[in-house]
């Protein structure tokens, strides 16, 4: 620290580049970048900034005065509160450079992250399985994160539903600025109460998602098993549930669709399969397309201590 300087915004900005650098040239060590030895040597490194000096700036790295955080937050709010403001900034400029096209997925998203934090999710079906949880909403087609929310707990703050559930108030969170624009947003069985799609439908947004039966309003009907290759629909108004049996029964809820179904070919015998399930599955693998790019080029490192650092790169 006796070797620390002032920084300014040209050499933060070189700090910033190097940081996605390290996300596209990939060294199991932060020295590695720096090293001289032919067969690890990366030139334009030594010309923009010395290897201490990255480091220096590293470990300097902070977003907030700790003596501006309240003292009466919630732990994990607390914790969270050392890079909201680098965080919202970031997301608000995601949705103000970018209009998404009309198919929207949300879901949920873990960075790893196994060190001591209020916030930590454990999540087993998740390969990281530990870290911070965030919920995001992505375009379908390309899976541009488009808004983003950090899971903190009881005390998020989130808009209102006609349920209250919070699956519904995250879902209407996250849509919320594009809400009577016409989209068609996808979700997972943990965001498909009946209640929220015609809240939805309402103000001029579709809904798709898979769908649990013993969801409250949903039609008993569909309680009952069918055969293999068969499918039942039963309608209320602009709400469809489906059930469908393939290798085994799916069930989907729909604002959006009819009931029909298409042809397709699978090892030289032909199927029917619903609408619906191929729109589901054609879009709602957003947020796992935007995790998968996070992960072929991981700016943050795998063994960063402090929490917040690592967010930083990873956002």
């Amino acid at each position: 620290m006796n070797k620390w300087r002032d920084t300014n915004i040209e050499e933060m900005n070189i700090f910033l580049a190097l940081i996605l650098l390290q996300g596209i040239i990939q060294k199991p060590e932060l020295e590695m970048f720096w090293s001289t030895r032919p067969l690890l040597d990366t030139p334009y490194l030594h010309q923009v900034m010395t290897g201490q000096r990255f480091s220096l700036l590293l470990r300097c790295l902070h977003f907030v005065n700790n003596t501006s955080i309240p003292q009466d937050l919630p732990k994990a709010e607390k914790s969270f509160a050392k890079i909201k403001p680098v965080f919202d900034y970031i997301i608000d400029k995601f949705s103000k450079v970018y209009v998404p096209n009309e198919n929207i997925a949300v879901d949920e998203l873990l960075m790893r992250f196994k060190g001591h934090l209020a916030m930590k999710q454990y999540i087993p079906l998740k390969c990281a399985r530990f870290g911070l949880k965030l919920y995001e909403l992505c375009e379908s087609g390309s899976g541009y994160v488009w808004k983003a929310l950090v899971h903190t707990g009881p005390a998020m703050a989130l808009k209102d539903s006609a349920d209250s559930l919070k699956s519904s108030r995250i879902v209407i969170t996250l849509v919320h600025d594009l809400l009577g624009k016409g989209y068609c947003v996808f979700v997972d069985n943990w965001y498909t109460p009946p209640l929220l799609f015609r809240e939805l439908h309402s103000q001029l947004t579709d809904a798709v998602g898979t769908v649990r039966l013993n969801r409250k309003h949903m039609p008993v009907q569909l309680k009952t098993k069918i055969a293999q290759g068969s499918t039942v629909a039963k309608f209320s108004q602009e709400l469809m549930a489906l059930k469908w049996h393939d290798k085994k029964e799916v069930t989907m809820l729909s604002t959006y669709h009819d009931g029909s179904t298409a042809e397709f070919e699978k090892g030289g015998v032909k199927k029917t399969k619903p609408l619906v399930v191929v729109d589901y599955n054609n879009s709602m693998g957003a947020v796992d397309s935007a995790d998968q790019m996070v992960t072929t080029y991981p700016a943050e490192r795998k063994r960063h201590k402090i929490w917040y650092k690592k967010f930083f790169r990873h956002c």
